[in-house]
């Protein structure tokens, strides 16, 4: 599979994931009553937005779609990937996202990614075969 659909489907899949997480705490506003659930939208939105944030510093800098489809985020220079990096990085995706996917697809990297010489590459397996 070509590296841009592997990067396209670790999105769906981080999506899916937190949006799962979502729904999972979007169920106790049944067991509460109406009056709090414009409280606890508010509060999930808050969530979703914090975990998008975060998603690529959650599990060693890779997000749970990139572990899935065995990508990495890498750099010319290794030493600027960090927490605070991936945070601004994601909020620029984030601030791009009705036209994110078409990045992806037709241009492989977003303006961001491009400024910063960021690639999104396949993980290599070495093997212990001799």
């Amino acid at each position: 599979m070509e590296i841009k659909y592997k990067r396209l489907s670790a999105d769906v899949i981080d999506y899916y994931f937190f949006s799962e997480i979502i729904a999972l705490i979007k169920s106790m506003e049944d067991v509460l009553s109406f009056k709090y659930s414009i409280i606890i939208t508010t509060i999930i939105g808050i969530i979703f937005f914090i975990l998008f944030m975060c998603k690529d510093s959650i599990f060693g800098y890779e997000s749970i779609g990139k572990k899935i489809m065995k990508l990495k985020i890498s750099a010319k220079d290794e030493n600027i990937i960090n927490k605070k990096f991936l945070i601004k990085r994601n909020l620029s995706n984030f601030l791009k996202y009705p036209v994110y996917p078409y990045y992806i697809l037709f241009d492989y990297r977003t303006n961001f990614d491009e400024k910063y010489d960021i690639s999104i590459i396949e993980k290599v397996k070495i093997s212990n075969k001799f």
